[in-house]
């Protein structure tokens, strides 16, 4: 499974007469034999495998929006289907987790998944509470809301060692 923006889309016919198309996602193009239906500028979900001699990525399966097949949402934020390595975490000078560093790691998860809960709620309901549509400024006053409690809740079970 990979998600990200649709960046470009290209398509040229084979030598049997069927297109071949060739989309790119966080600069990676994957090919498929299937109209993808999307265009440049869509967040996609979609499956995502390499050729069996290993030479060429392919997709197939794209999914508008961040949409599983599902119905649940992905992140409001692609991911430009690039894997990630694991790196080590730098330790303080007495060999312990800084814990600025950590408040700093723990704000920015917070506030990613309230994002990414935000997004899913605008996207199931596009009025608010009170009748009227979301804007920029209730969206992040809600993100902003919501990731203080995040924080909070994280916050206090790292400091009890969960």
């Amino acid at each position: 499974m990979a998600s990200g923006v649709i960046e470009g889309i290209t398509s040229k016919p084979t030598v049997n007469g069927t297109l071949m198309y060739k989309v790119t996602v966080g600069g990676i193009t994957y090919g498929t034999f299937d109209n993808p239906g999307v265009n440049i500028g869509d967040d996609v979900t979609f499956d995502a495998s390499k050729s069996k001699d290993g030479k060429y990525d392919n997709a197939k399966n794209f999914r508008k929006g961040g949409m599983l097949p599902n119905g649940a949402m992905t992140s409001a934020y692609p991911s430009h289907a690039v894997a990630m390595n694991p790196v080590s975490a730098p330790k303080a000078a007495n060999g312990q987790m800084d814990p600025e560093r950590e408040a700093r790691i723990v704000r920015q998860n917070a506030t990613s998944t309230a994002a990414t809960l935000v997004a899913a709620i605008i996207g199931a309901n596009p009025l608010r509470e009170d009748g009227s549509a979301w804007d920029l400024d209730s969206g992040k006053a809600a993100v902003f809301e919501l990731s203080k409690d995040i924080f909070q809740v994280n916050w206090e079970g790292y400091e009890a060692g969960f």
